[in-house]
């Protein structure tokens, strides 16, 4: 999940208030004795976002658990899955509106924020777009791109580009092209790896045509006031 790539923290507010970094100059440079130190400067906004519940329900009759008890451990992952998903389309797409947070897809009219679109042939024009956007990344922000969140569609552009001799570039389905040993750019060969070096997770959720590039070790963090709690009750729905 996307989440996974980022730090997380316990917060006991509803509101969580923290700074946004917007600039970043580094004037570190050699200095003589007793000669004046060049001063860096660090920008910030302050920022407060309300913390948000993300919840589900699922009525089951109580005969259905008596037959067979051993399915509530089952719905148990199966709703945990379900609000870790819906937390990962807010995470990238939430639209900021009351109950939703604001995610990164709708955060690029922020400041730090930038987009890049790429064009020509699918596999290539996307490979050479993004080693751009990580390396614009790098000088810009001096923080290293670690995560690629990309959607399954991009992903298979990229896994199954190949040369003009027919030879993928990330290795064939047999652990090498034919006409040649390569690479794969997975253990799975089917499953995300790495791309340029940069950790890939895929997932429907960024949506068709979309890659996110990001920092995110170094330049987030989600904030969460509890994990995940699943409770039973004969009550209902908005009982």
């Amino acid at each position: 999940m996307v989440s996974d790539l980022i730090p997380s923290s316990q917060t006991p507010s509803p509101l969580v208030k923290f700074v946004k970094e917007t600039v970043a100059t580094n004037a570190a440079a050699g200095v003589l004795e007793g000669a004046a130190k060049p001063a860096s400067t660090l920008t910030f906004n302050e920022t407060t976002c309300p913390v948000r519940k993300v919840a589900t329900v699922l009525p089951v009759s109580d005969e259905f658990l008596e037959d067979a008890p051993s399915i509530q451990n089952y719905l148990n992952s199966r709703l945990a899955m379900f609000v870790r998903t819906e937390e990962e389309r807010q995470i990238l797409r939430g639209n900021g509106t009351a109950p939703n947070i604001r995610g990164f897809i709708n955060s690029f009219t922020a400041t730090g924020v930038g987009t890049a679109s790429v064009s020509g042939v699918a596999g290539t024009a996307i490979s050479v777009g993004l080693f751009n956007a990580m390396n614009n990344q790098r000088g810009s922000s001096q923080l290293e791109p670690d995560g690629l969140v990309v959607h399954p569609n991009e992903y298979a552009k990229l896994r199954l580009s190949r040369d003009s001799q027919g030879q993928f570039y990330g290795g064939g389905p047999w652990g090498a092209a034919y006409g040649g040993p390569q690479s794969p750019t997975s253990a799975s060969r089917f499953g995300s790896g790495q791309f340029w070096g940069v950790n890939v997770l895929v997932t429907t959720t960024v949506g068709a045509g979309t890659a996110l590039l990001g920092a995110f070790a170094q330049g987030a963090r989600v904030h969460r006031r509890g994990g995940i709690t699943v409770e039973a009750s004969n009550s209902h729905d908005d009982y």
